[in-house]
């Protein structure tokens, strides 16, 4: 098993809350290794908030969900590494 996705497995409170994003239809298609690695890097609270976030926008008008998610995450993680 990939060590992201087992590190996200192996968070509860994560793990139930991605499975959430899917089965409400915020995401299409499962996070790809990528997206799974930037949650990975996050901590879990700021990886959780970001994911709220992004559950709470109206995706109606966005192109690419997938997308927006990534930028979104992207924007954390270079919050993290400014500090």
């Amino acid at each position: 098993m990939a060590p992201r996705l087992k590190y996200i497995q192996s968070n509860p409170l994560l793990f139930l809350f991605l499975q959430n994003l899917h089965s409400q239809g915020h995401v299409d298609e499962p996070l790809d290794g990528g997206m799974l690695g930037m949650l990975h890097d996050l901590p879990e609270g700021m990886a959780i908030e970001a994911l709220q976030r992004f559950s709470s926008i109206d995706k109606k008008a966005m192109r690419s969900k997938k997308a927006y998610l990534v930028g979104l995450l992207r924007r954390e993680l270079a919050g993290i590494n400014r500090r």
